[in-house]
């Protein structure tokens, strides 16, 4: 995805003695992720062509934010063409103003707003919430994504109308399922050793564990293709995390749902600097 801001979109000509539009923005840089990560679990896993979106911002009011366009116009593109996406998929930004939500507020409401929520979702369900939030409570979040998710129904109906309209048939997507067999021979061997090795409180730990369970699976299983076994493997794990979360309300490393990893900050570490300071979040560390 990439995502191109224009000055001539808001009437401007670049100045300087290059006059050539510069690098991409830091909010540009945002706009193309936030395009993509509601699109890319959208596409098949096994899908290996290239796809390029170059999102061009043409012209802008400079009232509002040009990034849900960026979402929903890519959505609507992929729909139209012959490449196997489940979509269609809409975005729309929530505000909580004068305790009101609003929808797709402007950039100046945006400055009295408590909440400044993205929603993107399909017909079915959520894809992706982005959010930032001055101390908003749980159920202002919850009803504010329920809004956002009602609203872009209107929208994923009109991509829906235009897919029907003017879409192209769609190219057939790799197929993606594993052996039900080969889940059967791996059972026996993973059962219990994979829950222990997901537990291991340190990522170093559990790659470890999980390295040494593959090994033993390539080695017990040999006459199997090699791919085969490692795709059926990743399944397992996969329904192991999910059984954990849902069922016992634990995640990868034992961790409950609620529970953060050690968090710690020190400054003034390099003495010859302006500033120094490193942040460490369990065994994640951070110098700036």
């Amino acid at each position: 995805v990439d995502y191109e801001e224009r000055l001539y979109a808001v009437g401007k000509i670049p100045g300087g003695f290059i006059r050539r539009e510069g690098r991409p923005s830091q909010e540009a840089t945002l706009a193309c992720r936030l395009t993509d990560r509601p699109l890319r679990p959208l596409l098949p896993k096994e899908w290996r062509n290239d796809i390029q979106l170059v999102i061009t911002v043409l012209s802008a009011d400079q009232e509002n934010d040009p990034d849900i366009l960026a979402v929903i116009g890519s959505s609507a593109v992929l729909s139209l063409s012959d490449v196997p996406f489940a979509g269609p998929v809409s975005a729309v930004r929530v505000g909580y103003i004068n305790g009101e939500l609003v929808l797709n507020p402007t950039l100046a409401q945006l400055e009295d707003s408590l909440l400044d929520l993205i929603v993107a979702s399909t017909k079915e369900a959520l894809v992706m919430v982005e959010a930032g939030a001055r101390e908003a409570s749980e159920d202002i979040i919850t009803q504010a994504i329920q809004l956002g998710h009602e609203a872009n129904q209107d929208i994923i109906k009109l991509q829906e109308q235009l897919q029907q309209a003017y879409g192209k048939p769609k190219i057939e997507a790799p197929a993606s399922e594993v052996n039900a067999e080969l889940l059967s021979a791996i059972s026996p061997i993973v059962n219990g050793k994979l829950t222990q090795a997901l537990s291991q409180p340190e990522k170093s730990q559990r790659d470890q564990a999980l390295s040494e369970l593959k090994k033993e699976l390539l080695e017990r299983l040999g006459e199997l293709p090699e791919e085969d076994i490692l795709s059926a493997f990743d399944v397992k794990v996969r329904a192991e995390v999910r059984n954990n979360i849902l069922n016992k309300a634990q995640r990868v490393s034992g961790r409950g749902l609620t529970e953060v990893r050690p968090l710690g900050c020190e400054v003034g570490l390099l003495p010859r600097t302006h500033g120094s300071a490193l942040f460490t979040r369990g065994e994640t560390q951070v110098l700036t």
